[in-house]
């Protein structure tokens, strides 16, 4: 029987994604692919887009979190 095979997401996939998306979308993103990650923090629980947000993935380096500020990859 033949499966789906998923594409791997890399860490260069999930910067260069980062880079392309507002900050709503990376974490939208991040749910639908089921990549672990956590808020470190965030001006705006209910929008990511308003203010700063600092999301840490489980896919980058330990100590590596993506910036964005008013929804833009910094």
């Amino acid at each position: 029987m033949m499966r789906d095979m998923k594409k791997r997401i890399t860490p260069s996939i999930i910067r260069n994604t980062a880079v392309t998306l507002n900050a709503m979308e990376f974490v939208e993103f991040l749910d639908v692919n089921k990549i672990k990650y956590d808020i470190l923090d965030a001006d705006n629980i209910l929008d990511y887009n308003d203010g700063m947000v600092n999301v840490e993935v489980s896919l980058l380096p330990e100590g590596e979190s993506l910036l964005f500020i008013y929804g833009k990859y910094e």
